[in-house]
């Protein structure tokens, strides 16, 4: 690797990066001149457009939904194989929910302490910022 290659890189980064805001300097005032002089068709335009959105992100969703169940479908298989089913259904999953269960308890408790030591500091800073405030106002 030669001393040259990081700055080369950092040149497609910056010819990317440029040419990225060109076409949003160009873009912005082109898509408001239309809106502008056509707003029926900019507004029926916009609406599919967020449709069309929208539909990609539900149908990504249940892509990655789908996925997790066959992942699902085949540790579980997985698990019956190597466990047999009555040991499987009976012993390991009531294990597995209870671990679950217990570890989403203390995960709820751990956020609620953050959140509040969280919120202790935010009111430490306000009261300082709020004297601070006082004291220059005197």
């Amino acid at each position: 690797m030669d001393a040259t290659q990081p700055q080369y890189e950092l040149s497609v980064v910056t010819q990317c990066l440029k040419s990225a805001i060109d076409v949003i300097q160009w873009l912005i005032p082109t898509i408001t001149k239309f809106s502008q002089s056509h707003p029926l068709v900019f507004q029926l335009l916009f609406i599919f457009f967020t449709f069309y959105v929208f539909y990609k992100l539900l149908m990504n969703f249940i892509t990655l939904v789908k996925r997790f169940l066959y992942l699902t479908l085949v540790v579980t298989c997985i698990g019956i194989y190597m466990r047999g089913s009555q040991q499987f259904l009976t012993v390991d999953l009531l294990n597995f929910y209870n671990f679950v269960m217990s570890n989403r308890y203390y995960a709820f408790k751990i956020y609620t302490l953050f959140i509040n030591a969280l919120e202790r500091e935010i009111n430490t800073v306000y009261h300082l910022a709020q004297m601070k405030m006082e004291q220059l106002l005197k």
